[in-house]
């Protein structure tokens, strides 16, 4: 019997063979700094899914700073999709969230809030918004040869890297803002760099 999907092969049956035996992964190894009790974490992780039977490759993306800081929407969209959320709220359509923070009504977890309010209040009036989606298309599609070109079935790498870097001093910078970096990394901005 076929699932809903119209897969002939059982949710049980394809989870069975959950292990990771066979299985490749790219490792991007430079961009998990330097912090030594970050890195034997790192280790220790890679350890263990190499010991699973996993192999581990070694893979680098080319201009991956690059695609960092000038793909990500993050700014450019969060206060448009946030605000539009809220007014299609029965109860909360006159609130926005640069008055929430403003009148400090959020939780202090949402360390990005004030890159968020400094972003653009409609999206489609970013200047830099199409860049960066063809960064993002393009960063993608780099992303999909690499794994095709290495058989990877994942790449890891540190995906809270934006909230490391924003903790350790890294501001997410609205538009016209001078960018920051820390130790090369993190300069992911809402500011649109080069072309």
């Amino acid at each position: 019997m076929a699932s809903p999907s119209g897969s002939k092969i059982r949710f049980q049956d394809a989870t069975r063979d959950s292990g990771l035996s066979g299985r490749r992964f790219g490792v991007l190894p430079t961009v998990f700094g330097t912090q030594e009790q970050i890195l034997g974490i790192v280790d220790s992780g890679l350890e263990g899914i190499a010991n699973a039977g996993a192999e581990l490759v070694d893979v680098e993306i080319p201009d991956l700073d690059h695609y960092l800081t000038y793909s990500t929407m993050y700014v450019a969209r969060s206060k448009t999709d946030i605000n539009a959320f809220l007014s299609s709220c029965e109860k909360l359509p006159h609130v926005k969230i640069q008055e929430m923070q403003k009148n400090d009504q959020y939780h202090k977890a949402l360390d990005l809030i004030d890159a968020i309010v400094k972003g653009p209040t409609d999206m489609t009036q970013d200047l830099h918004l199409a860049r960066r989606q063809v960064n993002q298309s393009e960063f993608q599609r780099t992303g999909a040869g690499l794994s095709a070109r290495h058989r990877l079935g994942a790449i890891v790498y540190p995906t809270l890297l934006p909230f490391a870097c924003a903790k350790n001093g890294t501001k997410f910078l609205a538009e016209g803002e001078a960018e920051k970096s820390h130790r090369g990394r993190c300069k992911l901005t809402g500011a649109d760099g080069p072309a």
